[in-house]
């Protein structure tokens, strides 16, 4: 029970928030804000409040609803935008350049030997990814 505990607390750090906290100031001054002292003061008062609704509220589970379909959904958006531009980019150019690369004379081997590495290290980042 102590790695899940930890671990939740580590994927609560690898969110990002208090990076976005901690430079809240310079994050407002660069978005045009003529306050930005009084624009991070807010936002210090809309996670209280935040941090308060949710802690009073937990037992009535609707946050976790409500939490859980925006996670589901921006974790759609997300997939599709890594598909997309994984297919548009790094997908495509090593196949292109490998063609285009390799000698006529050995195209057929050299073309398995780096099809197959590329399929055992696929592999080995999915297994690892378990």
């Amino acid at each position: 029970m102590l790695q899940v505990g930890i671990g939740l607390l580590i994927l609560q750090q690898l969110s990002g928030i208090d990076g976005v906290l901690f430079y809240s100031i310079n994050i407002f001054e660069r978005a045009g804000f003529s306050s930005s002292n009084v624009a991070t003061f807010g936002l210090g008062v809309i996670q209280v409040v935040a941090t308060g609704v949710t802690t009073w509220a937990s037992s009535l589970k609707i946050l976790t609803y409500i939490a859980d379909s925006i996670m589901a959904i921006l974790s759609l958006v997300g997939l599709v935008a890594l598909v997309i531009s994984f297919s548009l980019g790094v997908g495509a150019i090593p196949w292109v350049i490998m063609s285009e690369i390799l000698l006529v004379n050995i195209k057929g081997l050299a073309g398995s030997v780096a099809t197959l590495s590329n399929w055992l290290v696929s592999w080995a980042t999915a297994m690892t990814a378990n």
